[in-house]
């Protein structure tokens, strides 16, 4: 994940992360902080970008990012009401355009309707300090004791010797391949490691029925003791069709999640973002992405961090396969989620709510609250949602069909929809009119 890649991405495109008055420079920055993974700030003093900066101290800025004063591509700038600025702004730094003024990449920039764009402004209207996404350390993450290996029928029945080589006796070990396969050293390489979790190589590509037989056949040859993980290995066999592999993958988890365990989902970066729609994975079962990304084949112990892929979601880096002379699979994670029970059934406690509409607004407002769907009959529920933390999402209408439906029944849904009043979303438009909980700036 990177500046640059984002830049392409989202270049002459529009975001409205809030739903309030269109491509905001506001929205722009809070986009590109969910793009990094880290909670976005509002602006809660002035309802103007220049809170951003003026509340880093209480709105959590400087828990994700470092005050920097001499900028780099993708720093975080702040403008204070000046002259080129005159309600205050936020960009995001691109490049030096010389004679005191950069090129700063944002939306609300004089494009039309918003959109991102690159202007030149002046440095001097900028606050003294900038702000540059936190890099997690090697000795943070090693805080947390979270490097683990992962082993297959590649390494011996006995990691004994292994593990001790490579720093760490805990392992995600290849159960499954396919819907046939099954590793001869899996029970053996479980009792000469702490097993933390078990994966499976998918072969379904994008069929959901050929990953309810893998899933099948993954759950009943997973080896005791029950474990914490299981994962989703996929990074072959992919189809053409990104949904189909998306639903594949989902519902892969579905069953792993359904078993009691937390589902992982685990591949490369570029293969990823070809083949699957990593958002949507995230969506259901929260971060679990688990993204693999060397610097090179050489032997390399501990991580490379300006490599670590950084996706919206992630948990887990595995940051070399020659952990040791002879080839190992090691990984770090890079969350500390070890308040998680581990084998149970409880519900999760940490889901992401949303009040959600489609484009044309026919359907109303239906809300997801700890993954559960239901319709909105008073505007005064989706403000209140709101107000308590739930996104707004205002979708393609064919992408708010398929939002629903990967959170509920379809009869779940059909009552949602039923329920919506489509009244709701002309009351919201009419208050944006008036000025009402006006958006950031």
């Amino acid at each position: 994940m990177s500046y640059q890649d984002y830049k392409n991405s989202h270049m002459s495109l529009g975001v409205d992360v809030d739903g309030w008055y269109g491509n905001q420079c506001w929205d722009g920055y809070a986009d590109y902080c969910q793009y990094l993974g880290v909670p976005y700030a509002n602006c809660t003093a002035s309802g103007y970008a220049k809170d951003i900066w003026e509340q880093r101290h209480e709105n959590g800025m400087l828990d994700n990012f470092d005050e920097v004063e001499i900028m780099q591509p993708g720093d975080i700038a702040i403008f204070q009401v000046a002259p080129a600025t005159p309600v205050s702004h936020v960009a995001i730094f691109d490049s030096d355009a010389g004679n005191g003024y950069g090129n700063f990449f944002g939306q609300n920039q004089g494009a039309p309707n918003g959109v991102y764009n690159i202007v030149q402004l002046p440095y001097d209207a900028t606050y003294p300090t900038a702000f540059r996404r936190k890099v997690l350390t090697q000795t943070s993450a090693q805080r947390t004791n979270k490097y683990f290996l992962d082993v297959s029928a590649y390494q011996p029945g006995d990691l004994s010797g292994i593990c001790e080589q490579a720093g760490t006796r805990d392992t995600i070990i290849k159960v499954t391949e396919g819907n046939g396969w099954a590793s001869p050293v899996a029970s053996q390489q479980v009792q000469t490691s702490n097993a933390i979790g078990y994966y499976h190589f998918a072969r379904f590509g994008g069929s959901v029925a050929q990953a309810d037989a893998e899933a099948s056949h993954f759950l009943s040859n997973l080896p005791y003791p029950n474990v914490k993980y299981l994962v989703c290995d996929y990074e072959d066999d992919a189809s053409a069709d990104r949904n189909a592999n998306t639903e594949a993958v989902i519902h892969f988890m579905q069953r792993c999640k359904d078993a009691g365990y937390k589902p992982l989902y685990y591949s490369y970066k570029p293969y990823t973002l070809a083949n699957v729609d990593a958002d949507r994975i995230t969506a259901t079962f929260g971060p679990c992405l688990w993204i693999a990304a060397y610097p090179n084949y050489d032997v390399t112990p501990e991580p490379y961090w300006p490599l670590n892929p950084n996706m919206n979601g992630q948990i887990a880096w595995q940051f070399t396969s020659t952990a040791i002379a002879g080839g190992l699979d090691k990984s770090i994670f890079l969350t500390d989620d070890d308040t998680e029970i581990i084998n149970t059934q409880t519900e999760d406690t940490n889901m992401t709510d949303f009040v959600a509409r489609n484009h044309t607004g026919d359907s109303g407002y239906v809300a997801i609250v700890n993954d559960r769907v239901f319709g909105i009959g008073d505007m005064d529920t989706v403000l209140q949602l709101q107000a308590a933390g739930a996104k707004h999402l205002n979708l393609n209408d064919a992408d708010f069909g398929r939002f629903i439906d990967s959170r509920a029944s379809s009869s779940d849904v059909a009552k949602a929809l039923k329920d919506a009043s489509a009244d709701v979303v002309k009351q919201i438009e009419d208050l944006k009119a008036t000025g009402v909980n006006a958006p950031q700036q």
